[in-house]
């Protein structure tokens, strides 16, 4: 099967380019989790629509301090580490979520994947912000 000749530039890129596309793939796909979130917060919890609403408003404000956190510490200790140790946090999170029934602790390990995710976005974005 041949590629388009578009996407022949991409063919000779390093594996870490591969990678960090496809890990930024899925992390993106992770943004139609809160939609889900409220669906399953209402209707299997049976939470009403304001306390669903506020946990999902918790779940997408926790990404606003692990972006700030993941950052500086990216700053600190260097991207691949943070991106290694703060994916790493986001998917211990999430793995659980997936074998626990019907249970409330599911969207306290969202709240918390998120932050975790929002810790790693400074460090797979690339940017370099300081002004020192």
């Amino acid at each position: 099967m041949e590629l388009p000749k578009m996407l022949n530039h991409y063919t000779k890129l390093p594996k870490s380019i591969y990678i960090l596309f496809f890990a930024r793939m899925v992390n993106s796909m992770g943004a139609f989790v809160y939609p889900f979130l409220t669906i399953y917060l209402t209707k299997t919890l049976s939470l009403d629509e304001g306390e669903a609403g506020f946990i999902v408003m918790l779940a997408i404000t926790a990404h606003l301090p692990g972006l700030i956190v993941g950052g500086r510490l990216a700053d600190w200790l260097g991207r691949k580490k943070i991106l290694l140790l703060f994916q790493g946090l986001a998917a211990i999170c999430l793995i659980p979520c997936a074998f626990l029934n019907n249970s409330i602790l599911i969207p306290r390990l969202l709240i918390l994947s998120s932050f975790f995710l929002g810790a790693a976005q400074p460090a797979s974005a690339g940017y370099d912000y300081r002004f020192d």
